[in-house]
């Protein structure tokens, strides 16, 4: 080991006697800090988000402050409640055609409490009725189609047979 670290140390020695060339103190950092400074170093141009363009961001600033002023100011809006019928019979007295109608929308104005009264009578009056007179209907035509041609049984069978089966 001595040895070769002598040897070394000899041949560089050797080599700086017959050559002549000894590296100088600090040269690499001296010659790196050189190379830089003579680069022209660009100045590369910032980057900006293109949010914070002013093209942009004014619009969506804006867009931010009107959804924040309209949500304060719908919830502190006054809701002004108009006096709201709940009474059936007020309701029936007003219009009493309205319960005659669609059932959906005279379920609406039927209260929770009357509710079971309204359906036992809808299906009373509606239901059960209606099927009782398309069923005598059903047998006129039959009644009729003795007397008269069976045109008018195939007529009434093609338009309605669904229904009658059904009811």
């Amino acid at each position: 080991m001595k040895d070769s670290d002598q040897h070394k140390k000899d041949i560089s020695k050797l080599h700086k006697e017959k050559l002549g060339m000894d590296i100088p103190d600090n040269f690499f950092a001296k010659s790196k800090k050189n190379i830089l400074n003579k680069i022209i170093q660009e100045e590369q141009p910032r980057q900006t988000i293109f949010w914070l363009r002013p093209i942009i961001a004014y619009p969506i600033a804006a867009s931010i402050v009107l959804a924040i002023t309209l949500t304060l100011w719908m919830q502190n809006k006054d809701t002004v409640n108009t006096e709201q019928i709940t009474n059936t019979k007020t309701i029936k007295t007003i219009n009493p055609d309205i319960l005659n109608g669609d059932f959906l929308t005279s379920s609406l104005l039927i209260s929770d409490s009357e509710m079971n009264t309204y359906l036992n009578s809808y299906l009373v009056t509606n239901v059960i009725i209606e099927a009782e007179l398309s069923q005598q209907q059903l047998e006129n035509i039959f009644i009729n189609s003795v007397f008269i041609e069976d045109s008018l049984i195939n007529n009434y069978l093609d338009k309605s047979l669904i229904e009658n089966i059904v009811l």
